[in-house]
């Protein structure tokens, strides 16, 4: 469901099922559909929030895994630096999210060249790339790199997510 609350900002909810959580490794889950030719979809601000208190996620990959937003259709166009990624954070940042039980949530907030985690890096990085045909017409989505592990096991049927986005439509 999109929503817009002005001409310039928009909102966009989504919910996620027990086997949407678990297939977001193979199958990502479009947030906001393509805008056309000529434009891209530029991020502000995401809010992702899991409860997985009716039965926690298996089959993570020990070494590396991630959850983040990219443009559907080039998964080398990451719109972050992950809502959380093994490879910036720690493990326990996504087993935290994924395997402990109980109500997870992260707000990845409105772009800034400063991380405001005080990790090396910055919070946005490709969505803000003015002018690059690279995001021409692409839709957003979330996904998960599970480290070649597969989908996820485990979890309940009574687990559920949501994605709450707020986002413009820019012309290139």
């Amino acid at each position: 469901m999109s929503i817009i609350l002005n001409p310039q900002i928009r909102k966009s909810i989504i919910a996620l099922t027990d086997a949407n959580i678990k297939a977001l490794p193979t199958t990502p889950i479009t947030l906001v559909a393509a805008p056309g030719s000529g434009f891209k979809i530029l991020p502000h601000i995401v809010h992702i929030q899991i409860n997985d208190a009716a039965g926690v996620y298996t089959n993570i990959n020990a070494t590396y895994a991630a959850c983040f937003l990219y443009y559907l259709g080039d998964t080398s166009q990451w719109t972050n630096i992950g809502i959380v990624d093994d490879s910036v954070y720690t493990l326990t940042g996504f087993t935290s999210m994924f395997a402990v039980a109980g109500i997870h949530s992260k707000t990845l907030p409105p772009y800034t060249d400063t991380p405001t985690d005080g990790n090396t890096g910055v919070d946005w990085v490709s969505a803000n790339t003015i002018g690059s045909t690279l995001y021409d017409n692409k839709a957003l989505a979330i996904a998960m790199d599970n480290n070649g592990s597969g989908v996820l096991t485990g979890g309940n049927a009574a687990n559920s997510g949501k994605v709450t986005i707020y986002y413009t439509i820019e012309a290139l």
